[in-house]
C-alpha cells in the first residue's frame, strides 16, 4: 500500500485561487520552516553540530530562547558525523545550560548508509514515532556520493521529502574549499 501510495503521488491542487497569501508555517520562529528543508552551511568545526542539538531541543520542548519560538513537534536527530555517546554528552550539557530538569527525549539514529537507502525505515519511524522535524547531520553522510552531482541532489531531495516534514541539513564547507585550516574542536561539547 504504501509503494502504491508513493506510485501515485501528491494530488493536483490549484495555485493562485487563496484569496489571502498563506502564512508561513514555522517550526522555530524565524529560522526553520514546518515543512520545508533548511540547510546549515559553515566551515567544519563551527559547532553546527551544537546549534542542531540546541534547536532540536528547544522544539522537542516547546522552549522559546534567543528570540527564537518554537512550535512544539517530536524531532529525528540522524547522525552520519559522530556517536549516540558523544551527542548525549553535548545534550545533557546544552540541557543543564537552558536549566531543563526533565529529559529532552529527542529521537536519535546513527546512520551509516545514505537517506535515500534507508528511505522506507526512516519512513515507519516518523509515522510510527510520530516526528515532525528531522535533523539530517551530515549531508555528505546522507548521500555519500558526488555532492556536486545533480543526481546526488535530487536523489537526497527527494528522499526527504517523502518523509513529509520539516528539516534541517546541516553540511559544511569542503576542505578544499575553505582556504585555511579548520579549527578543531572538542567533541565533548
Amino acid at each position: 500500500l504504501t509503494l502504491q501510495k508513493m506510485r501515485q503521488g501528491e494530488e493536483v491542487k490549484t495555485l493562485g485561487g487563496s484569496a489571502a497569501i498563506p502564512e508561513l508555517e514555522w517550526q522555530l520562529a524565524p529560522l526553520l520552516l514546518a515543512q520545508d528543508p533548511t540547510l546549515l552551511y559553515a566551515d567544519g568545526g563551527s559547532l553546527k553540530s551544537m546549534l542542531a542539538l540546541y534547536f532540536s531541543i528547544l522544539i522537542q520542548r516547546n522552549v522559546a530562547s534567543d528570540r527564537l519560538t518554537p512550535k512544539q513537534g517530536n524531532v529525528l536527530y540522524l547522525d552520519w558525523e559522530t556517536s549516540w555517546t558523544t551527542q548525549e554528552r553535548r545534550m545533557l550539557r546544552l540541557q543543564a545550560g537552558l536549566e531543563l530538569v526533565e529529559r529532552s527525549d529527542i529521537l536519535y539514529r546513527r546512520c551509516y548508509l545514505p537517506v535515500a537507502d534507508e528511505i522506507t525505515e526512516l519512513q515507519k519511524v516518523v509515522l510510527e514515532r510520530k516526528i515532525d522535524y528531522v535533523i539530517v547531520d551530515s549531508l555528505s553522510g546522507a548521500c555519500a556520493s558526488d555532492l556536486e552531482s545533480q543526481e546526488t541532489a535530487a536523489r537526497f531531495f527527494a528522499a526527504l521529502a517523502s518523509l513529509r516534514v520539516g528539516s534541517m541539513v546541516v553540511t559544511h564547507v569542503a576542505k578544499a574549499n575553505t582556504g585555511r585550516q579548520s579549527e578543531k574542536v572538542d567533541n565533548g561539547y
